[in-house]
């Protein structure tokens, strides 16, 4: 059985490699996207099981770009989590809003992201 794949878009190299880590270690096979542009292209040439997406980056927005994915006909239901380190309660209502599978605040504990992605898959 091929592992589900799970696509992480952040701009902090560290913290992609720590969630790749992490998410291989569990199962999954991950792979990153440093900036919105990469992350776009990734998932549209090999759409993935579920989206890990950073909030704050340069150029475009997770919500922005949340958005743009919802507009692809093969992107439009994967689940998507942010994980970011803004809590402002305008952005998670305009994340919640806008569709997230879920939100994970920065820093995380690791069980609590492979918590969220086991929950994000379940809602594919």
């Amino acid at each position: 059985m091929t592992p589900e794949r799970i696509l992480v878009i952040d701009d902090d190299r560290n913290i992609c490699n720590i969630m790749k880590f992490a998410l291989e270690s569990s199962g999954y096979s991950a792979e990153t996207a440093y900036d919105p542009r990469d992350g776009m292209a990734k998932a549209c040439s090999n759409p993935p099981a579920l989206i890990l997406l950073d909030y704050n980056m340069p150029g475009k927005d997770g919500l922005t770009l949340m958005k743009d994915f919802r507009t692809i006909p093969d992107l439009e239901n994967v689940p998507i989590i942010f994980v970011t380190a803004l809590s402002m309660p305008e952005i998670v209502t305009a994340a919640l809003t806008g569709g997230v599978a879920g939100y994970l605040v920065k820093p995380f504990a690791l069980k609590a992201l492979l918590d969220a992605v086991a929950t994000g898959l379940k809602k594919k």
